[in-house]
């Protein structure tokens, strides 16, 4: 249950910041659910054995760090930076 609170905060900053650098918010945000559940799901179907769970788990919140960081990084990263000074 906490882990899915989690993943509805983590893909909530991943939206915001999709949203602030110009990405479409929806599109971050179903790229980082849809590789969560199958990593998280879908592996188990590869490996077996009740160890595996965690590792599976790693992985997935990898994969949303991994896309939340391509949007913090990668988009937007052409656009010109402000150059005003921030009151």
């Amino acid at each position: 249950m906490l882990e899915i609170l989690g993943l509805f905060l983590a893909v909530g900053g991943i939206v915001a910041l999709a949203r602030g650098r110009g990405a479409n918010p929806v599109l971050m945000a179903i790229i980082a659910v849809a590789g969560w559940v199958l990593i998280e799901y879908g592996g188990m179907f590869f490996v077996r054995g009740r160890e595996s769970a965690f590792p599976l788990m790693l992985g997935a919140w990898a994969w949303v760090a991994l896309v939340a960081g391509f949007v913090r990084f990668v988009i937007g990263a052409s656009r010109p930076k402000p150059d005003g000074r921030w009151n």
